[in-house]
């Protein structure tokens, strides 16, 4: 893990070239997430964040591209059903509330896991499996700090954390795997089958700025494709109408 304690943008950018050409290869994805494990793969990301906090210019788009491609490697690697990745999917659920602190940082508090595992999800296509599991475990800690007080329950203490380069800042893990979901309808429709969470999840909008996200798995759900491909199917047809 030293190496990428100390990784300089040019050593980031070679990193970044390498996830963006191997991020849908199978076998790739899988060997990255084992040669981490679970527990490495989120220290990893929690020590990038913290190595390049405040990027500008070339570095911050650098960043913005290597948050998106590792994403997308760890949702190709989800799909694995070896051994081996079944053991990472639920170790990885299982560090959801682990407090993750870069090594140079001088604050004890660092990020629950679900901060950094939410993070990564916004892009990319995670399995279902894994999608399921961790959402029940974040929306049970969700539900029991009843609609006002899941601001609380995840930014509280953590005031100064920000996991996303470019929009955001990652402090509701519940936002990112929103995200996620609305990218696999599947999983999606899962998550609010339960009239319970979802009145809970539509009355913590009035709290949290989570909205947007759950706007997008609802729409996932409900469409049975990916959040935004029915908007652009429709605007397609209209253009072909006009046109014709």
């Amino acid at each position: 893990m030293g190496i990428f304690r100390v990784m300089v943008p040019s050593m980031a950018r070679w990193f970044d070239r390498t996830m963006e050409k191997y991020k849908a290869d199978p076998l790739f994805a899988e060997q990255f997430a084992k040669s981490l494990g679970a527990k490495g793969t989120l220290q990893f990301w929690t020590e990038m964040t913290y190595a390049h906090v405040g990027a500008r210019g070339s570095e911050l788009e650098t960043m913005k591209s290597l948050q998106q491609n590792l994403g997308l490697t760890l949702a190709t690697a989800s799909f694995s059903d070896s051994d081996a990745m079944q053991h990472w999917k639920k170790d990885l659920v299982a560090e959801r509330n682990t407090n993750f602190v870069a090594a140079n940082s001088p604050d004890p508090v660092g990020a629950l896991g679900s901060h950094v595992i939410s993070s990564l999800m916004p892009k990319g296509v995670y399995g279902t499996e894994l999608l399921d599991a961790y959402r029940e475990k974040l929306f049970k800690a969700d539900k029991g700090a009843g609609d006002a007080g899941t601001r609380d329950l995840w930014v509280k203490g953590h005031d100064s954390l920000d996991l996303v380069f470019g929009d955001g800042n990652g402090r509701d893990p519940v936002e990112g795997l929103f995200e996620g979901l609305s990218h696999n309808p599947d999983a999606a429709v899962h998550a609010f089958e339960s009239k319970v969470d979802l009145d809970h999840m539509l009355g913590t909008t009035m709290y949290t700025d989570r909205g947007e996200s759950l706007g997008h798995a609802l729409e996932a759900a409900t469409t049975g494709v990916t959040a935004g491909a029915a908007t652009q199917h429709a605007l397609h047809t209209a253009r072909r109408r006009r046109r014709s």
